[in-house]
């Protein structure tokens, strides 16, 4: 993992699954408040269609367009789920330009998060639910997000998706994160 640091020894970027992630510390003002979980299938070659669930939670169902026999292109899609369902991809797309690949291409579904769901330690996990023949890589993020100030505080969990090894359903992500916000 890469970083770039501030004079003041503060992580102002980090380098993580071939992407820079901005790190914005709670001192700059930034109050997390919800979170933003985001898949994004970053090659942009049709991924196979998959389920992301939070502690066994169905967060939503990410469906791609095309298959090995109409040509594997695909958009960038992915989840877009927010514990405030008002923070929308227009809201922080500025901020997560350079962070997110699919932000270019727009084509987010939209999944529910409910806060009511998220412990101190939570699972995220993406499960394939068909082969469509073209391989599949693609990146799961997970931000603390300062909701009134539609702000991205730091990244909390993430890493790369890959896909099936086998028939469906396979495990195309598995991991954690901390979920503990300021009073």
């Amino acid at each position: 993992m890469a970083k770039i640091m501030a004079e003041d020894g503060k992580i102002l970027m980090t380098k993580w699954a071939g992407y820079w992630y901005r790190q914005l510390a709670t001192d700059c003002g930034c109050r997390p408040t919800d979170v933003l979980v985001l898949t994004c299938n970053a090659n942009r070659i049709t991924d196979d269609d998959y389920t992301v669930k939070v502690n066994g939670h169905m967060v939503g169902n990410v469906v791609h367009i095309g298959n090995s026999t109409t040509g594997c292109g695909s958009p960038g899609n992915g989840i877009w789920a927010c514990t405030d369902p008002s923070i929308t991809p227009d809201d922080l797309a500025a901020q997560l330009w350079n962070e997110q690949p699919c932000v270019e291409d727009n084509a987010w579904t939209p999944g529910t998060l409910d806060p009511a769901w998220l412990l101190d330690t939570n699972t995220l996990e993406l499960t394939a639910t068909s082969d469509e023949g073209c391989g599949d890589w693609g990146v799961v993020s997970v931000y603390s997000v300062d909701a009134p100030n539609k702000r991205i505080c730091e990244m909390i969990g993430g890493g790369a998706y890959t896909g099936l090894s086998g028939p469906p359903p396979v495990s195309m992500f598995s991991g954690n994160f901390d979920w503990n916000p300021l009073p």
